[in-house]
C-alpha cells in the first residue's frame, strides 16, 4: 500500500512537472512551436499562441502570416516583459503597390509573482516607407485578474495603456496590417509588446525597512568611533 501511495504521489508530481511551461528560448520561437503551452521567464508565463484572420492580397509573401515561421522573442529583464514579434526573413514583411498582408496575433500573459502589471504598450516598427504605403496595429487586451475590472482596452499602436492595481492576466489580440496602396511600399521589421511591471518601485514598507536598516548602520558605526 505504501508503494502504491509513493507511485502515485510520484505521477502527480511528474505530470505537474510536465504540464508546465518550458523556459522561453533566448533566441526566440515560432508561433506555432509555442502553441498553447508557451513558455515562462521568471514569474510569468505567456501561452495560447495562435495567428488568426490571416489575408494576403496581391504578391504579398504567404511567409507574413505563417505562424511556423513568425518567431516570438520574449525577454524579461525585472521591471518589464516584452514580447517581440519578427518575420522569418526581412522580405516576407515587405509589400509594394497594391499588394497587402493581414493577421492577428493572440496570446496570454499570467503572472504568479507579487509584482502587479501596470501598463502595456505596443510599437510597429518598419525601415522604409515609400508614397502610399502604410501600416496599422491596433491592440485589444482583456484584462482579467485580483481586482480586474474585466473591461477590454482597444488602442493604437504607441498609445500605452494604465491597469488598475494588482492586474496579473491578460488576453492580447494584436491586429496588425501592411498595405503598399495604389503607388507605394512599406517594410514592416517588428511588433513589439511591451508589459511594465511594478517592481520598478518599492513598496513603501520595504522602503522604511531599508531606511531604519541604514540608520542603524549609522549609529553602530558612530558607536565604534566613540
Amino acid at each position: 500500500m505504501r508503494k502504491l501511495v509513493l507511485i502515485g504521489t510520484a505521477l502527480v508530481v511528474f505530470g505537474a512537472v510536465g504540464l508546465a511551461a518550458p523556459g522561453c528560448l533566448v533566441g526566440g520561437q515560432t508561433v506555432a512551436a509555442l502553441g498553447a503551452v508557451g513558455c515562462s521567464i521568471g514569474t510569468a508565463t505567456f501561452s495560447n499562441f495562435s495567428i488568426t484572420g490571416s489575408n494576403v492580397i496581391g504578391g504579398a509573401s504567404a511567409n507574413a502570416i505563417d505562424p511556423t515561421l513568425l518567431k516570438v522573442t520574449i525577454t524579461d529583464p525585472g521591471t518589464s516583459a516584452t514580447v517581440l514579434l519578427a518575420p522569418n526573413a526581412p522580405a516576407d514583411w515587405s509589400v509594394t503597390t497594391f499588394e497587402q498582408f493581414s493577421f492577428v496575433l493572440n496570446y496570454t500573459l499570467t503572472d504568479t509573482g507579487a509584482n502587479a502589471y501596470v501598463s502595456y504598450q505596443s510599437m510597429i516598427n518598419f525601415n522604409s516607407q515609400v508614397g502610399t504605403g502604410g501600416a496599422s496595429l491596433v491592440k485589444t487586451v482583456s484584462v482579467g485578474g485580483t481586482g480586474a475590472t474585466g473591461a477590454d482596452q482597444t488602442n493604437p499602436a504607441g498609445s500605452p495603456m494604465a491597469f488598475s492595481p494588482n492586474e496579473f492576466t491578460f488576453s492580447v489580440i494584436d491586429n496588425i496590417q501592411a498595405n503598399g496602396g495604389s503607388a507605394g511600399s512599406i517594410n514592416l521589421t517588428s511588433v513589439d509588446n511591451v508589459f511594465k511591471n511594478a517592481s520598478a518601485v518599492p513598496e513603501p514598507a520595504t522602503t522604511a525597512m531599508v531606511g531604519i536598516g541604514l540608520l542603524g548602520l549609522c549609529l553602530l558605526a558612530r558607536r565604534r568611533r566613540a
